[in-house]
């Protein structure tokens, strides 16, 4: 996987900071964007992310992960971006890129 950070958004999945957040939602007008919030002490959001990292990879960068560390990345956890309509459009384009 594409280690990511405060650098550019590039390869498959990006580690989504307060500095990099306006460019991934940027890259989200070119491919689809799935935002993944993560802790390392809760297994199961870090299962999650490491699913979503491995079906981005599948799909040969026709899906960029941004995983958004919720104790390190307060703020960009803080956002109102994710919500039981935007959840639902998200999965649409992964299923929707699956079948191209």
């Amino acid at each position: 996987t594409g280690e990511g950070g405060a650098g550019a958004v590039t390869g498959v999945v990006v580690d989504v900071t307060e500095a990099s957040f306006p460019e991934v939602v940027q890259r989200s007008v070119e491919v689809p964007v799935v935002l993944s919030l993560w802790a390392a002490r809760d297994t199961a959001s870090s299962s999650v992310t490491a699913t979503l990292v491995q079906i981005a990879g599948e799909l040969d960068g026709r899906l960029l992960v941004g995983r958004i560390d919720v104790e390190a990345q307060l703020v960009v956890a803080d956002l109102d971006v994710v919500g039981g309509e935007i959840e639902e459009a998200l999965a649409r384009q992964v299923d929707t890129v699956r079948r191209t």
